[in-house]
C-alpha cells in the first residue's frame, strides 16, 4: 500500500474509533439512577414506607437505561413539608422499605426518599404526607369471587346496594358489558337493573337510582353519547332523562331527591361543565360555563365528581389537571360563586360532605397511593382514614358515600376474593 493511501486509511480508522468511543460515552451518559416512588402504610404511632422504581415497567421504551442506586437517604418532617431532615441512610439491599416508630398519632408527617449513587446525580422522590393513627373499623359490605362489585351506592333504608359489574355477560358469553345491579343485603338476592349502565347513585329521599347509560349508540359525528336514566325501584320502570350527542356523567341526587347534578360536555364537545336536571328530566340548568374540565389525559377523575351539601345549596367538586394546581372547590347555587377550599399538588378528588356539613371525605394520593382522607371544614385539619392495610382505593369511578353520620361506603380490591368489592369504614367523631 502506498504511503498516501496508508495515511488516509489510518486517519479513517482513527476517526471511526473516535466515533465509536464517543458513541459508547454517549450511551453511558444516558444511564441514570431511578427516582424512588414511596408509598406509606400507617399504624398506631408509626409509619412504614415502601418504594419502587416507578419506571421499571416501561424503561425499554425510554432512550436510556436505569441502574440501581448504591444507597437511599430517608427524609422526614413533622407538620412542615418545607423542612425535611435526613433521618436515615440505608444501603441498597433491595428491600426498599423503612419503618418509623414512636410517632405522634394525628400529626402530619412528610416523607421523601433520595436515591444516591457515586458518580451520578442524586434524585429525590416526591414528598408524601401520612398521618399515623389507630386503624379504623372496616366492614366488607358485599363481595364475590366470581365478579367485581364497584361504585357502590346505598338506598335510604340501608338495605339495598346498587353496584356495577364491569364483567357481566349474557347469552352464554356472546354479549357482555358493564351493567348495573342491586343487591339486597337482608335476602342476599341479586337483581339486574340495566346493561351498559354505570355510575349509580341512590336518591336520599326516594327509592330511585340515577345512573349513566350508552346502549352502544353512535351519533352522526361518530361519537358514542352517554345519557342519564332514572330507575324506579317500586315500579321497576326506567326513564331516560337526557339525550343528544353529549356525554353526561357522574350523576348525584340532591338530598331532597328533586334534582341531579352531573358533568356534561353539552354545548362544548370534550370540555365538561356542571349541570343540574330535575329528577323527571323536565327542567335543566347549566351551573358552570368556564371550568372546561377535560378527561382526555386523566379519565373520569378529571370531571369533578360533583356532590351536594346537606342543605342542597352548594355543590362540592374537585379539579385535577396535570399542569395546574389541584384542589377541592364548591359553588353556590344562589350566585354561582366558586370558592376553593383545598389547594394541593397531590390528587385530591371525589369530595363528599358529611350529613352535618362539618367535614369532607375525599380520595387522595397524598400518602403515595389512593386513600380516603377527611378535611374538617371547621378546624381546617386533615385526618387519614384508610391506609392501615396494604391496599389502594379504587378511583376508576371515584365514588365514596356517607351512609350515616359516622360511616363511609367505598370500593377497593378484595385480596380474599381477588375482585373489587364494597366496604364501609367507621369515622370516629
Amino acid at each position: 500500500m502506498k504511503k498516501p493511501q496508508l495515511l488516509v486509511f489510518l486517519l479513517l480508522l482513527t476517526f471511526c474509533l473516535a466515533c465509536e468511543n464517543e458513541a459508547i460515552l454517549d450511551e453511558k451518559s444516558k444511564t441514570e439512577i431511578w427516582v424512588p416512588k414511596p408509598i406509606a402504610q400507617k399504624f398506631d404511632s408509626g409509619i412504614t414506607i415502601h418504594w419502587l422504581n416507578s419506571v421499571i415497567f416501561n424503561k425499554i421504551l425510554l432512550p436510556f437505561t436505569y441502574i440501581d442506586p448504591d444507597k437511599f437517604e430517608i427524609y422526614l418532617s413533622k407538620n412542615d413539608p418545607e423542612t425535611l431532615e435526613k433521618v436515615a441512610t440505608l444501603s441498597n439491599d433491595q428491600t426498599y422499605s423503612h419503618t418509623f416508630r414512636n410517632l405522634l398519632n394525628g400529626s402530619y408527617y412528610y416523607i421523601a426518599v433520595k436515591a444516591v449513587r457515586k458518580g451520578k446525580e442524586s434524585l429525590m422522590s416526591d414528598t408524601i404526607m401520612v398521618i399515623p393513627s389507630i386503624a379504623a373499623k372496616v366492614n366488607q359490605v358485599a363481595a364475590s369471587p366470581n365478579y367485581p362489585l364497584e361504585t357502590g351506592s346505598m338506598d335510604k333504608t340501608r338495605q339495598i346496594l346498587a353496584y356495577v359489574n364491569r364483567n357481566f355477560s349474557w347469552d352464554n358469553g356472546k354479549y357482555g358489558n358493564m351493567s348495573l345491579f342491586i343487591y339486597n343485603l337482608a335476602t342476599r338476592v341479586n337483581s339486574i337493573v340495566d346493561t351498559s349502565a354505570y355510575f349509580p347513585d341512590w336518591s336520599p329521599a326516594e327509592m330511585k337510582i340515577v345512573y349513566c347509560t350508552d346502549k352502544h349508540e353512535i351519533s352522526k359525528n361518530g361519537r358514542r353519547p352517554q345519557h342519564l336514566a332514572v330507575y324506579d325501584y317500586q315500579t321497576r320502570k326506567i326513564s331516560k332523562i337526557t339525550k343528544g350527542d353529549v356525554f353526561d356523567l357522574n350523576p348525584e341526587f340532591s338530598n331532597d331527591g328533586k334534582w341531579i347534578v352531573y358533568s356534561s360536555d353539552e354545548g362544548s364537545p370534550q370540555e365538561f361543565n356542571f349541570w343540574k336536571i330535575s329528577a323527571d328530566g323536565l327542567q335543566k340548568e347549566q351551573l358552570t360555563s368556564n371550568l372546561n374540565l377535560d378527561a382526555a389525559t386523566t379519565g373520569n377523575i378529571a370531571l369533578g365528581r360533583p356532590s351536594w351539601s346537606p342543605d342542597d345549596r352548594l355543590i362540592y367538586f374537585s379539579v385535577f389537571r396535570q399542569k395546574n394546581k389541584n384542589g377541592i372547590y364548591r359553588i353556590s347555587l344562589q350566585n354561582k360563586n366558586i370558592e376553593q377550599l383545598i389547594t394541593s399538588g397531590w390528587m385530591d378528588i371525589s369530595p363528599i360532605v358529611s350529613p352535618d356539613h362539618s367535614k369532607i371525605a375525599l380520595i387522595s394520593n397524598r400518602s403515595g397511593n389512593n386513600q380516603i382522607w377527611i378535611y374538617n371544614l371547621i378546624t381546617k385539619k386533615y385526618s387519614q382514614i384508610t391506609g392501615a392495610e396494604n391496599d389502594n382505593i379504587s378511583t376508576d369511578w371515584g365514588k365514596i358515600e356517607w351512609i350515616d353520620a359516622n360511616t363511609l361506603l367505598y370500593g377497593k380490591y378484595s385480596q380474599e376474593n381477588k375482585n373489587d368489592a364494597i366496604y364501609s369504614i367507621e369515622i370516629k367523631p
